[in-house]
């Protein structure tokens, strides 16, 4: 989890184990110095041991529910992660067609490939380039009389696959697309599960044209190319699949792999992204808005709908000042085709304009717009990824709510704990004062004897919140099953959870311990 509560967790960690640690050594320095208060304060504890067992439950309900929220929240987060990450594989831009399609898929001309493989040559931050068509067909067994209604079909281009990623068979063997003939596919292992195919085996692939069958090559791990696990898919060589849909010299996606591995091209994934934009946009279209735009009465227009906007969208209320600061200039840069390329921007525009009489300029934008991207650009894993946090923020935060409501109970069991303690033992307190002990003296008893409640508290409702995350995994599993098993998940968001449920409990019997000893001599 990167934020919890919504401030970054490694810091918050940070911040809270040196507080503790602060609170630990004040502690330890005043028990060093009259240790004889620490075995008075702590005597009670394994004396009464139901009573202990007690207040120790109690006191646990806050940690045991921040430590649930935090492992199941950090569960979904990891789960989203991994399935996108491993259907992505190496992929982390998708150039797709301009959008222009409602229903189907939207083919553009390969020579598109060629001009981008041109653009990018000069940029060292993209590693790979692959064209393919990406569909959905059903696709049958007919041997066994099995059938998928929605297989995803990827035709892929073998004279740049073997750059762009590594195909394995189940096996663990690297195989190339090279190696598929016009009749040949390759399946990943979730179709093989669902159609019951193997190597050798015939699969019957269905399109508009009619049905055609094709020989399973071989088996392939999910993953990257393959496909995810959660999905089937079938791969073809790129001008198998063409022929077979009658779209020779088309496709339907470019995936772009960036310089680094794993999670490490996150970083240079908005620059990628923002310069294949700049390039895949029609620059005489930006030329064309900039000029309406740059008209002294509409750029008073934009300053003063941002002025109105701050309060309800701060977002969009700082891109009109952007527009607004690059239209000084005589000609669009790269950052105001960047703004104007929203949708979201576009529509505002549009609508302030509407809205002041600009009719006929609201017009001019709107068709200027619609051939404004030539190709759109998806930062795919980027997107993915937070997609995954925001989920996890969400599951996250609807647990802690109730997690601070048990906050604010284990707050208010604390104070009636040490009142009930208090009233419990007050002739031990007022024999203590009789012989010389003073209020301070009385604070640090209770303090000490609330300090190993705390800790005790801490441990077994960071230990039962961690059960509970489990089971409820557990349970979550049962309907999606590509939810991981917990184990792994939970080591960061523990320390978290220990720091938080401990720093409540002694910061509660400090200010609380102290109220309830200022007892006079019965």
């Amino acid at each position: 989890m990167e934020k919890v509560f919504g401030l970054p967790a490694t810091g918050l960690a940070i911040t809270m184990a040196v507080l503790l640690l602060l609170i630990f050594i004040v502690i330890a320095v005043s028990a060093t110095r009259r240790f004889i208060l620490v075995k008075m304060g702590t005597r009670n504890i394994p004396r009464r041991k139901g009573q202990s067992i007690l207040i120790v439950i109690g006191l646990m309900l806050s940690s045991a529910i921040i430590a649930t929220s935090l492992g199941i929240g950090d569960t979904v987060r990891h789960s989203i992660r991994s399935v996108a990450l491993d259907s992505l594989g190496p992929t982390d831009e998708t150039v797709k067609g301009p959008g222009k399609n409602y229903l189907g898929e939207e083919y553009f001309d390969y020579s598109e490939f060629t001009r981008i493989e041109g653009l990018v040559k000069g940029n060292s931050d993209v590693r790979a380039l692959l064209p393919l068509i990406s569909i959905s067909l059903p696709a049958s067994n007919e041997e066994n009389e099995l059938a998928e209604n929605n297989v995803r079909v990827r035709g892929i281009d073998s004279g740049y696959s073997d750059n762009f990623d590594t195909l394995r068979n189940i096996q663990g063997t690297s195989v190339s697309m090279k190696a598929l003939g016009p009749d040949d596919i390759y399946v990943n292992s979730k179709l093989s599960d669902v159609l019951k195919v193997t190597n050798g085996d015939s699969l019957t692939v269905y399109t508009r044209l009619g049905r055609s069958e094709f020989t399973v090559r071989d088996v392939l791990e999910s993953g990257g190319l393959g496909g995810g696990a959660t999905n089937p898919y079938i791969l073809f060589e790129l001008g198998t699949l063409q022929t077979l849909l009658e779209k020779e010299e088309s496709i339907t996606e470019i995936l772009v792999s960036n310089r680094g591995k794993g999670e490490d091209t996150l970083a240079l994934s908005e620059d990628v992204a923002d310069f294949l934009r700049f390039e895949l946009t029609d620059k005489g279209a930006a030329q064309k808005i900039f000029d309406v735009l740059r008209t002294e009465t509409i750029r008073d227009l934009l300053l003063n709908e941002s002025k109105n906007l701050q309060t309800e969208d701060r977002d969009m209320s700082d891109t009109l000042k952007e527009l607004d600061s690059h239209l000084s200039s005589n000609n669009p840069d790269k950052d105001f085709i960047k703004k104007i390329s929203e949708y979201q921007t576009q529509l505002v525009l549009t609508g302030i304009l509407d809205k002041a009489g600009y009719a006929e300029e609201s017009i001019e934008i709107t068709a200027a717009s619609s051939s404004l991207t030539m190709l759109r650009v998806e930062e795919s894993k980027n997107d993915s990824v937070k997609l995954a946090e925001a989920v996890a923020g969400g599951v996250t935060t609807i647990f802690s709510i109730f997690g601070s409501f048990s906050i604010m109970v284990g707050m208010l069991l604390i104070f009636l704990v040490f009142v009930l303690l208090a009233a419990a033992r007050s002739t031990e307190l007022g024999m203590a004062r009789a012989v010389g002990l003073k209020r301070r003296d009385l604070v640090q008893l209770f303090t000490y004897e609330g300090t190993v409640y705390a800790f005790l508290a801490a441990i077994v409702g960071t230990a039962a919140g961690v059960a509970l995350s489990f089971g409820l995994v557990l349970i979550l599993q049962a309907g999606f099953y590509w939810l991981p098993k917990p184990a792994i998940l939970l080591a960061t968001p523990i320390l978290e959870i220990r720091w938080v449920g401990l720093l409540v409990l002694i910061m509660g019997v400090w200010l609380i311990g102290g109220r309830e000893t200022d007892k006079e001599p019965d």
